[in-house]
């Protein structure tokens, strides 16, 4: 019984933290990721590998992009995202067409946009994309950000609430939850920094 409320206990820290990464909806996403984050990491240590560890990253970030934007249209959320089954195969054929369109992109630059063959050598693959990933590395923490803006707003907001319903209002104490607020988003924004 102990093991089974640990289990549940631990199940709550992840889904607090990890934006209920191992919920149904986002359970088949969440294998593939570490499985492909394996395979990369395993290639790695096999010498000469480099581009196809840049091409494969780039693949899988593309793909995790067109799921994301895909997930905000209301009509395929609740495909891509289901909570009744983990392994769904709506889930399963969405991710592939995802992709099967990110790995034809990216082969064709691959294939035709190397820095040396093209004109403008600053547009090659092999100087753009890891660029590219940067940015995306960049633009993750950004979405990051601004869940926790969210998250900070709501929580802020009621605790405002608390604080009026005690206190009552006054323009100071806006001002000094707006400043906290502020705080509280600059903070992710420095430890990335540091």
């Amino acid at each position: 019984m102990s093991q089974n409320k640990f289990a549940t206990k631990f199940q709550g820290i992840l889904d607090k933290y990890f934006h209920k990464i191992f919920n149904n909806s986002h359970f088949f996403y969440t294998i593939i990721f570490f499985i492909l984050a394996l395979i990369i990491a395993l290639l790695s240590l096999i010498p000469a590998t480099g581009d196809f560890i840049l091409f494969l990253s780039i693949v899988i970030a593309i793909t995790f992009i067109l799921l994301m934007f895909e997930g905000l249209v209301p009509q395929l959320e609740k495909y891509l995202f289901s909570s009744e089954k983990k392994f769904d195969k709506k889930k399963i054929i969405c991710f592939a067409i995802n992709f099967f369109i990110s790995f034809i992109l990216i082969l064709v630059y691959f294939l035709l946009a190397h820095s040396t063959k093209i004109t403008i050598p600053l547009l090659g693959w092999d100087i753009i994309l890891p660029f590219f990933l940067i940015i995306i590395y960049f633009g993750w923490n950004l979405t990051q950000i601004l869940y926790m803006r969210i998250g900070f707003e709501g929580s802020s907001t009621k605790l405002e609430d608390k604080i009026n319903d005690k206190f009552g209002f006054s323009k100071r104490k806006d001002s000094i939850c707006f400043s906290f607020l502020i705080l509280a988003i600059c903070v992710p924004i420095l430890l990335q920094l540091a």
